[in-house]
């Protein structure tokens, strides 16, 4: 499928997304948790069979296995939570304009191995031109993606950089992958002290007052630790804190725990002189 081919097709789908969202909201927004939960949940699988999967070229992967694990419980969390999951793809296809949003899964060209599929080498023109699609002839290629084209793309690529193992660079030692705690170091050296302890002291009061069972520190917590599982898992490569710029977010209403807890003896003060 050409060029054109693919615009055209966007340009429908995206056309009918339009009409949808607007006569049918709460249809659209179920579709797309729905179609989100079930992607993450094949994605998980088929990741984790991947990186249990010993072949001739590339042994089992641990980063792959952990990404499945991760995929899966996604999925599970995505219809466990639904208003959450909902919020956050419309925030994202907001922030994109919708564009190449409910297109095909398999009408993209990918170019890393996870969702273009492993080419051998001579077949392959450059790590870095799409390469293709292993969901194209199967049932899944059939699927709407509910989140922009541009966003899928840009994962793609970023899990192409993490496949060919760059080198990393930590505490003096270059090497041709990553670390699994590259990025709990690198916050500990660029986040000032203050804001750590403002942080670590939030998720003290958290856990001593036995908060975590309720949902809406659960809403903070989660997926708080599955970024940050997620971004370590990744260990082709290491470079850069912006991956877990996203966490920022969680942590300052972490920290915000202490400013409650502080004003409630504030207010205890004034009542009981």
């Amino acid at each position: 499928m050409d060029g054109a081919s693919l615009l055209i097709i966007r340009g429908i789908v995206g056309l009918v997304f339009g009409i949808v969202a607007f006569a049918w909201p709460g249809v659209t927004i179920a579709a797309l948790v729905v179609i989100f939960g079930a992607y993450a949940i094949v994605d998980g699988f088929t990741n984790l069979v991947l990186g249990l999967t010993k072949t001739p070229t590339h042994g089992r992967s641990v980063a792959t296995t952990l990404q499945g694990v991760v995929g899966i419980a996604a999925g599970i969390l995505t219809f466990i939570w639904p208003g959450i999951t909902a919020l956050a793809l419309v925030i994202v296809n907001l922030g994109y304009g919708c564009k190449g949003t409910w297109t095909p899964l398999g009408s993209f060209a990918f170019t890393s191995d996870a969702l273009a599929g492993h080419l051998p080498t001579a077949a392959q023109p450059s790590p870095f031109v799409p390469t293709g699609n292993r969901f194209h002839d199967s049932w899944l290629g059939a699927l709407p993606v509910p989140v922009p084209a541009d966003y899928l793309e840009g994962l793609d690529v970023q899990r192409r950089d993490f496949e060919h193992h760059f080198q990393s660079y930590l505490g003096g030692v270059w090497r041709d992958r990553g670390w699994w705690y590259y990025y709990l170091v690198a916050l500990a050296f660029k986040v000032p002290v203050g804001t750590l302890a403002i942080v670590l002291a939030g998720l003290w009061l958290i856990m001593r007052g036995r908060e975590l069972g309720s949902t809406a520190v659960l809403c903070v917590v989660v997926p708080a630790a599955f970024l940050l599982v997620l971004v370590s898992s990744q260990t082709g490569f290491n470079a850069h804190l912006r991956y877990l710029l996203p966490l920022f977010p969680f942590l300052a209403i972490c920290g915000g725990r202490v400013a409650r807890s502080r004003g409630r003896a504030s207010v205890h003060r004034r009542t009981h002189p």
